[in-house]
């Protein structure tokens, strides 16, 4: 299958109104799941895309499906520390004895993954809250909580894999509902006494060190566990008996990561100035609320075009892999958003449809995206109104798809217009015979 290099707007012109000529004479949707080899095709390279590192102010956390702990210096992206911040509740009802006293409060969170060197010990520590968590209210990466006194400090925490967090927080005791004669039967009583908690890490690390955690507080292996013994008097004999008091972070607690992120002196900083045209390289960081905005202005040039029929569009994004490394791995899924005349994300058309990819391809170091629904509705809107402006794409860390956030980092390389074997558009035509 031959490939074509951008050479001219008239050859774009040509290819467009084709599409559109196609289009209106056999149906208004493409099948576009068609086997490319079933007929002759065609491909054609367009590298003139607009690239710009943009960055966001703060993202909401508070409904992640896994919270974010931990420090890490990138050497490209920064410093990032997240905490969490979370409330947590009894099984049941609470009855603790007056005269109970502490055996152990340990707290545990299950991991679920990591971005970073997960070998290197973080000092962490745990506080009470100073306040509640609000019902009702939204918290972000930037949103923070008072916080009231240290219950346990563990300078020396490994983020295993597969065991998760466990650690000691002795001095929880004695707190609101966490100690002698704490009775309660109302979940509201229970918040309103125990605001919650805060998971930090103090450390500090030099440069490529450090990991950032993810950690499932739904899971049944996340909860706080409060042991404690006490006495009871039976005739002449004082007998010792022991309790356990469980509390999970489920059933209507609310929790939400805050991050804090250093750009500063590093290689992304002199991209994020807000009247930056550098496009050389792109950079997707969401621990510090970078994006990158990509304009289609192929697609604009393509709406008068005609004699050929347009099969597929992928946006391909090749990865800067010298930025990346053993610890700093690109990720292996992006996401793509597409604005809103009022400046709201929406999903693209195309992320309704089977052939919908956004992972990185290790054969071409890239990622690819399908975008053909898409690009068939903005050579629609184009020809209808030739003034249309396209709305930005928007490239953003994404986990899974269910956790619309990740800890990891890549670096793009910019246009194909600006730089070798840079991000382009390829698009899968086939000539038609003139009407």
């Amino acid at each position: 299958m031959p490939t074509k290099p951008f050479t001219s707007r008239w050859f774009l012109s040509l290819l467009a109104a084709a599409w559109v000529f196609s289009a209106c004479h056999q149906n208004e949707n493409l099948d576009i799941d068609l086997d490319l080899n079933q007929f002759v095709s065609d491909t054609l390279v367009l590298g003139n895309l607009e690239m710009k590192t943009i960055r966001e102010d703060s993202q909401r956390t508070d409904n992640l499906s896994f919270q974010l702990l931990g420090n890490i210096h990138d050497s490209v992206f920064g410093r990032s520390r997240a905490a969490i911040y979370t409330q947590f509740l009894p099984t049941g009802a609470l009855d603790i004895p007056a005269n109970a006293e502490p055996d152990s409060v340990v707290i545990q969170l299950s991991l679920v993954d990591y971005y970073g060197k997960i070998a290197t010990p973080q000092h962490l520590s745990v506080y009470v809250l100073g306040d509640s968590l609000r019902q009702g209210q939204l918290y972000y990466t930037t949103s923070t909580v008072a916080l009231g006194p240290k219950v346990g400090s563990s300078p020396y925490q490994k983020l295993k894999k597969g065991l998760g967090l466990r650690m000691s927080i002795p001095h929880l005791w004695g707190h609101k509902g966490i100690g002698p004669g704490s009775y309660y039967t109302k979940v509201r009583d229970f918040k309103r006494d125990m605001p919650g908690l805060a998971i930090v890490s103090e450390s500090d690390f030099g440069p490529s060190d450090g990991a950032i955690a993810y950690y499932n507080l739904a899971n049944a292996n996340s909860l706080l566990e409060a042991h404690y013994h006490y006495y009871v008097r039976e005739g002449d004999l004082l007998l010792r008996k022991t309790g356990m008091v469980k509390y999970v972070f489920t059933s209507g607690c609310r929790s939400f990561t805050s991050i804090a992120h250093d750009y500063a002196a590093e290689l992304v900083e002199d991209y994020l100035h807000p009247d930056s045209n550098q496009a050389y390289r792109g950079f997707v960081h969401a621990l510090g609320g970078s994006n990158v905005s990509i304009d289609l202005l192929p697609i604009k040039e393509l709406a008068d075009s005609v004699f050929v029929a347009l099969h597929k569009v992928e946006l391909v994004l090749p990865c800067e892999l010298e930025y990346h490394n053993g610890q700093f791995v690109p990720m292996p899924f992006l996401d793509l958003k597409t604005m809103g005349d009022d400046g709201v994300e929406y999903d693209l058309a195309d992320r309704s449809n089977p052939y919908w990819s956004r992972a990185y391809k290790e054969d071409l170091q890239a990622y690819v995206f399908n975008i053909t629904s898409h690009a068939q509705q903005l050579l629609m809107y184009n020809r209808q109104d030739p003034s249309y402006d396209l709305n930005q794409l928007l490239v953003k860390a994404v986990k899974t798809e269910p956790v619309p956030f990740s800890a990891g980092r890549v670096v793009l390389k910019g246009p194909k217009g600006k730089r070798r074997n840079g991000a382009y558009l390829q698009l899968y035509y086939s000539k038609l015979s003139q009407p």
